[in-house]
């Protein structure tokens, strides 16, 4: 992690925290309806409500994170505003299609126990899996994206530095342009002064 990448690695190392935290949630949850499952019956709302909790508290973050970021910047860096917007967007995508894979999951295990078409464990450890994969293939995914986008942070940060240098350079060459007419303006007051003296 680069210091000019630091905001953006923080933003998607709290976003795959909030995943690995999701999916321990949803397996405690699935480990507690296990046990309730042998003494009362299974309820999955309790997975369906983790879901929809951390789902919610990514978006806001994201929303959060990246604003503070923009409003942070200068009006004159609109394109890193752009950018930051697009990867809250990003952000938020990946969640939800987290969200819709795991309520998608809930929905056919609860359908398939309305069915009476398979075991509770058999289904339970069936969401078990669809889960853990779910979670890996978003954390690759993030990892993927963090990396993109870092890549594109940093890309934009050379490409303003090189703007800058190019900025100073203009600068530099412009005050000496200045520098001298001004002499060439002052060699001929002077002259004209002298001319006009002499005569």
């Amino acid at each position: 992690m680069s210091n000019r990448t630091a905001p953006v690695d923080a933003m998607f190392a709290i976003q795959r925290s909030a995943i690995e935290n999701t999916r321990d949630a949803v397996l405690s949850g699935i480990q507690f309806q296990r046990d309730v499952n042998e003494q009362l019956g299974i309820d999955l709302d309790l997975a369906r409500d983790l879901n929809e909790l951390e789902a919610d508290a990514v978006r806001n973050g994201a929303d959060a994170f990246f604003g503070t970021l923009a409003a942070a910047l200068p009006a004159q860096a609109g394109g890193v505003k752009d950018l930051l917007e697009e990867i809250a967007d990003q952000v938020k995508e990946l969640e939800d299609q987290e969200t819709e894979f795991l309520a998608d999951a809930i929905d056919s295990t609860e359908e398939a126990l309305g069915d009476g078409s398979a075991s509770v464990d058999e289904l339970l450890a069936d969401l078990v899996e669809n889960v853990e994969e779910a979670a890996d293939q978003l954390l690759e995914t993030s990892e993927d994206l963090n990396e993109s986008t870092s890549e594109q942070v940093e890309q934009l940060r050379d490409q303003l530095d090189e703007l800058n240098e190019r900025l100073e350079e203009r600068s530099d060459d412009l005050q000496e342009q200045v520098g001298s007419v001004s002499e060439d303006i002052e060699s001929a007051v002077d002259g004209a002064a002298t001319d006009e003296n002499a005569a």
